[in-house]
């Protein structure tokens, strides 16, 4: 630990009844962001040039997102797989460059959307919503993957101390701007505690203006209740 902020935040998830898990939250945010651009792209009337657009900015936020994850894990969690884990390693490596594949694709399916018209739009924002909810589908089994061989592969031949430290180095190296479309997606779907857990860390790690936009973010992403009752427990 390098910090009394970081000493305390071990604390709590050394005490936590959860085992140590690098994914959980992440993975709810994209399993939310997954679910729902897959159902919209199912009702979207592509006829309609701003829905055209709108879908075409969604899914590029969505691509760019799974992207930024992908370059998280591979400079941060694939090399902890590299010496004692190389079976998982390739079969984690093989996941990823088939994701890239397919959001080549996807991107290759969206700008033919961005550039077609009338009935031609619909079939291409069918094509896109076929081809989405396939990858859906897919990406699930990679993140059941990691959230359970991977990880249950690394907490047995890592501390949970040596786990957090490769924790924070990831969160610590996440820009501002990517932290905040990740915060944007992994709150609503997190739990209350996991989202009081998590700000209560950032409250304690970050400057205050970034925590500031940070939590502004947050605020935005939850419906009104969500946000009130993080806003009181963070206050209390």
């Amino acid at each position: 630990m390098t910090s009394a902020v970081e000493s305390t935040a071990f604390a709590s998830v050394e005490s936590s009844a959860l085992p140590y898990d690098f994914f959980r939250e992440v993975h709810k945010g994209l399993r939310l962001a997954l679910f729902t651009l897959t159902c919209d792209l199912g009702s979207t009337d592509y006829e309609r040039p701003e829905a055209r657009a709108e879908t075409v900015r969604r899914v590029s936020e969505t691509v760019a997102l799974l992207q930024s994850h992908h370059g998280h894990e591979d400079t941060f969690i694939a090399p902890l797989l590299e010496q004692d884990h190389p079976r998982l390693r390739a079969i984690v490596d093989a996941g990823h460059a088939e994701t890239e594949a397919d959001l080549v694709e996807i991107g290759t399916l969206t700008q033919r959307l961005a550039e077609a018209s009338g009935s031609d739009a619909v079939q291409a924002g069918l094509d896109l919503y076929r081809f989405f909810a396939l990858f859906t589908a897919q990406y699930l089994a990679h993140m059941a993957l990691e959230e359970g061989e991977v990880m249950a592969s690394l907490r047995d031949t890592m501390s949970v101390g040596e786990l957090f430290d490769v924790d924070m180095r990831l969160r610590g190296a996440v820009p501002p701007d990517t932290m905040c479309r990740f915060i944007a997606v992994m709150v609503p779907a997190m739990n209350s505690e996991e989202r009081l857990g998590m700000f209560q860390g950032m409250r304690a790690g970050a400057p205050a203006e970034i925590f500031d936009r940070f939590l502004a973010t947050a605020l935005d992403a939850l419906d009104p209740d969500d946000a009130g009752a993080l806003t009181r427990r963070l206050s209390a």
